[in-house]
């Protein structure tokens, strides 16, 4: 597949020039291809102990789905309690991250649009990444003039796409205002699956791109609209039936979305929130990784009912019915029209 995102000369942190892990000399990242500039940007990370915790040895816990073809899981992870909620000054804008000096950053273009990108030191995947509009711009898409939406949609999928197409073994998320996101700045996630973790219950649910729909015949507890196939078609979907929901849910229309590299090109999950509503049973707020069917636990009240045997899969389908639109099955059938 190929790979066409590349490390913009313009700049990156000249600390990533600098030898690590026992390695004889620095790795100039001019050029280099996204996935190497990524891995170098988590390691100096790792070195330097900005990511506090291995997500690789957190705790995960599988519960079988029975007639469903996919199992959902929770992870522990109380490292992520700690991420900042709503900060004073933003914390990913490029110009904080020069002034405090504690995070490396390297720039990229993708589909000429400059970005960002940051290890996430607050990871629940390894090699969880953070990639942000190199201006400000609002995570929350309904901020947008009515008339500019669509092409922000437009962007913002398209450019989830390339990411994925450059960073294949990599899942790549956004969340939506009120659907999960902890930062007011525009930005996507990416982060590789453990070993032996996968495919996501979001991928076995839609058959891994066989179906264009879930949720709506009790195969998911989410609703879903799944685009498989090349990336025009994908991104044009997409906008469409994000489109759409604007229309049915109002002001309160939210999503996540999760776009992944596939056989037949690329896959692009649209999850219909409504933000309002975003906190499940298990208290949490859901994001895109609790769509995929991940459940991200950090209380030790939430770790003590996993292992008393409270945390069933029944609880867990009911944890993420909790946060589905009433306004879905409408949104279904004005796309379908």
């Amino acid at each position: 597949m190929a790979r066409t995102l590349h490390v913009q000369a313009l700049d990156w942190d000249p600390r990533l020039n600098e030898p690590m892990d026992g390695a004889s000399e620095g790795g100039a990242l001019e050029g280099a291809d996204v996935e190497v500039a990524a891995d170098t940007l988590y390691r100096a990370e790792k070195a330097i102990g900005n990511v506090t915790y291995d997500a690789a040895e957190l705790e995960f816990y599988r519960y079988a789905g029975g007639q469903h073809r996919f199992d959902l899981a929770v992870q522990f992870n109380p490292g992520r309690a700690r991420r900042p909620f709503s900060p004073k000054q933003c914390p990913v804008c490029l110009a904080t991250i020069r002034k405090m000096g504690a995070q490396h950053y390297v720039c990229i273009g993708i589909n000429g649009r400059p970005y960002v990108m940051l290890a996430n030191i607050f990871p629940v995947m390894p090699g969880a990444l953070v990639i942000v509009s190199a201006e400000h711009l609002s995570q929350d898409l309904n901020e947008y003039p009515e008339r500019a939406r669509e092409i922000v949609l437009r962007k913002c999928f398209s450019d989830m796409v390339a990411l994925a197409k450059a960073l294949p073994d990599h899942v790549v998320i956004f969340n939506g205002r009120l659907a999960g996101a902890s930062l007011a700045h525009l930005h996507f996630q990416a982060f590789r699956l453990p070993e032996g973790y996968g495919p996501l219950a979001l991928q076995r649910a839609s058959g891994n791109g066989e179906v264009r729909w879930i949720g709506f015949d009790q195969d998911y507890p989410l609703a879903v609209h799944c685009a498989n196939g090349a990336a025009d078609g994908v991104i044009a979907d997409s906008v469409e039936v994000a489109s759409v929901w604007r229309t049915v849910q109002g002001a309160a229309a939210s999503a996540n979305v999760i776009a992944i590299a596939a056989a037949s090109g690329v896959s692009l999950y649209f999850v219909a929130r409504n933000g309002l509503f975003r906190v499940g049973l298990l208290g949490a707020a859901h994001g895109a990784i609790e769509a995929a069917g991940l459940a991200i636990c950090s209380s030790v009240e939430d770790r003590a009912r996993i292992r008393s045997g409270e945390v069933t899969f029944e609880l867990l389908w009911r944890n993420l019915s909790f946060v589905r639109p009433a306004a879905a099955a409408a949104w279904r059938e004005r796309c379908e029209g």
